[in-house]
């Protein structure tokens, strides 16, 4: 039996940070229309900008997935599809704890400072599954169930 994760950007805070950015939308573009004379088409492309963040903010989501082949993760709608770490590429994986903001530099598909070798894939939390590859890649995929995760890391690391 496989382990799946599904998560989304849903926290509080996120709906409270995405209000103000609405309320800032709303605001500019009537500040413009009222007191800048702007034209009706760079209201609308404002609007058109700030819809497409809407979709992809609505769309975003992590899928993880961990089974007898590897670790599978997909980061919509960044990733076009799965993505796999096999077992045979694994080195080390284990659930560790982290700070996003101090390790990583924030949320969603980060890097630890300049290195492009080491990925952050999270959506909220401070825990995750810290995969080192033989190539010298580490990747830590954010998690949300801990216990679960770390429980099919061990059962199929041991299948492999």
């Amino acid at each position: 039996m496989e382990y799946q994760e599904t998560q989304r950007f849903n926290n509080t805070w996120h709906y409270v940070l995405f209000l103000a950015i609405i309320g800032l939308t709303i605001g500019t573009a009537a500040f413009n229309y009222f007191y800048m004379e702007s034209t009706r088409t760079s209201i609308i492309g404002g609007f058109s900008s700030f819809a497409i963040v809407c979709i992809l903010w609505f769309s975003m989501k992590l899928k993880t997935r961990i089974d007898t082949i590897g670790i599978h993760y997909r980061y919509t709608p960044f990733h076009l599809k799965e993505r796999t770490l096999n077992w045979n590429e694994i080195q080390t994986v284990e659930i560790k704890e982290y700070r996003p903001l101090q390790d990583y530099g924030g949320w969603g598909i980060r890097f630890k400072g300049f290195d492009f070798n080491n990925i952050l894939l999270n959506v909220a939390g401070t825990k995750g599954i810290h995969v080192h590859l033989k190539s010298g890649k580490r990747i830590m995929i954010g998690t949300q169930q801990p216990y679960e995760a770390e429980q099919a890391l061990e059962r199929f690391k041991s299948i492999s």
